[in-house]
């Protein structure tokens, strides 16, 4: 028995995918010719730029504003509870 095969994809659709299938659709189902790209290639997939920099740089500074927190408060729980 073969070994199954899983395939990572980014979910998202190749450049041109929706114009290659959608041209010419009359309700019947046509075989359209395969381009250049193959519908698994990465070639197609454009890397999202974040919106708004900032808003990354303050959701960083907040998680390890809350991982500080979060530490300083299990370091007084140990103090008050073994070390006292």
């Amino acid at each position: 028995m073969p070994e199954p095969v899983f395939k990572r994809t980014s979910g998202r659709l190749p450049k041109g995918y929706e114009k290659q299938f959608s041209q010419g659709s009359t309700g019947e189902h046509e075989t359209a010719a395969p381009s250049s790209e193959s519908v698994d290639s990465v070639e197609g997939y454009v890397e999202p730029k974040p919106k708004n920099p900032t808003l990354k740089i303050l959701v960083v500074v907040l998680a390890l504003m809350a991982m500080a927190a979060f530490i300083a408060v299990f370091l007084t729980v140990l103090y008050f509870f073994f070390l006292r």
